[in-house]
């Protein structure tokens, strides 16, 4: 350590005091280079330091230090209180009769209040089955369905006690166009107790004139072909149509009827079978037996076939209308096939019943 730092410490008061040696006469007076006696150099004198050394140190600048600048605040948030769970059961019951008027209970250690709640709803009483959430709803009223008013949709014709009855229901039908232009219906004539139910396709204008279902020439042949089997209109046979009017086309001869004029027309014909309890239909023509049969079938496949009534337990046969055999007299040999076609049916239906 050097004489000035240990000088300094002294003065400082964190050093010991050093004791010097007091150098002789000869050693201060010598040159520098010099040699110095060994005696003289271990003798031990107190002495002051030289003035060179005692002298004072230059002041040193002191740097004041840097100002210390504060850490920001550190802002600690409030303590968040967490409240106590609210376990609700997934589903109770409530007994019956039971009401529903305070809102949901607060837990003491939940650190919810009132105020943070909804207002309790208005009381609901609870049935048997009902079952509360923890989520608090307003009831929907239960749909029900409206029982649709009774609508009569029996026809009349299905209640009339008897064939005259059934006629006078005809005459007053107007649930189809026929009844604008019609001079009077035909329901049918015929035998009341027959074995076979002879149906056309409509009325002609000969029938609407006479009153009466297959007039004219073409009725003067069907009678011709039910006598060959020993059949007549008033001996076994019942005579009448899938409509009960006339109609006439732009030329004025009678046309066909449609598909909803057939259905409109259908009652009085059901009631017919229930009345006559006939043991076997003949379709005279096309239309016929297809609504009697199966519509959009072709005529060839309906004929020469035992057939069964639509919606009844009945044999059917097919042939042709007396009005095409009057166009077509050639076709007769098949109509005359068909009838004894049906005279089998007949026999096999009595047999089996």
């Amino acid at each position: 350590m050097n004489l000035r730092r240990s000088l300094f410490l002294q003065e400082m008061g964190y050093a010991p005091v050093w004791l010097r040696r007091v150098l002789p006469d000869a050693l201060t007076e010598a040159g520098a280079g010099q040699a110095v006696p060994a005696e003289a150099a271990a003798a031990p004198v107190a002495v002051s330091a030289p003035n060179a050394l005692l002298a004072p140190l230059p002041a040193s600048p002191v740097v004041a230090p840097a100002p210390m600048v504060a850490p920001p605040e550190i802002v600690v948030p409030p303590e968040i209180v967490v409240p106590a769970e609210i376990v609700v059961p997934a589903e109770a019951t409530e007994p019956a009769g039971r009401v529903l008027a305070e809102g949901p209970t607060l837990p003491e250690d939940s650190g919810l209040t009132s105020a943070m709640l909804p207002e309790p709803l208005a009381a609901t009483p609870l049935q048997v089955g009902m079952s509360t959430t923890a989520t608090t709803t307003a009831a929907k009223p239960a749909i029900t369905a409206t029982p649709a008013s009774p609508t009569n949709t029996t026809h009349p014709a299905s209640t009339a006690p008897d064939l005259a009855s059934l006629q006078q229901l005809a005459n007053q039908c107007t649930a189809c166009p026929r009844s604008h232009g019609r001079q009077r219906s035909v329901a049918g004539s015929g035998d009341p107790h027959p074995a076979w139910l002879v149906v056309g396709d409509a009325p002609s204008l000969a029938d609407e004139t006479e009153a009466q279902p297959f007039a004219g020439k073409s009725g003067q042949l069907l009678d011709n072909m039910l006598a060959a089997v020993a059949k007549g209109r008033h001996n076994g046979v019942y005579l009448t149509n899938l409509v009960k009017c006339c109609a006439a086309d732009e030329q004025g001869q009678p046309r066909a009827p449609d598909a909803a004029e057939i259905a409109a027309c259908r009652p009085f014909l059901q009631r017919q079978l229930q009345l006559l309890q006939p043991k076997l239909v003949l379709a005279l023509g096309k239309t016929a037996a297809q609504a009697l049969r199966q519509p959009g079938a072709p005529a060839k496949a309906l004929r020469g076939v035992v057939h069964s009534l639509r919606d009844a337990d009945l044999p059917l046969v097919a042939t042709w209308h007396p009005q095409q055999l009057l166009q077509q007299p050639q076709e007769k040999r098949q109509v005359w096939a068909d009838l004894c076609l049906a005279r089998q049916a007949q026999e096999g239906a009595g047999e089996a019943s």
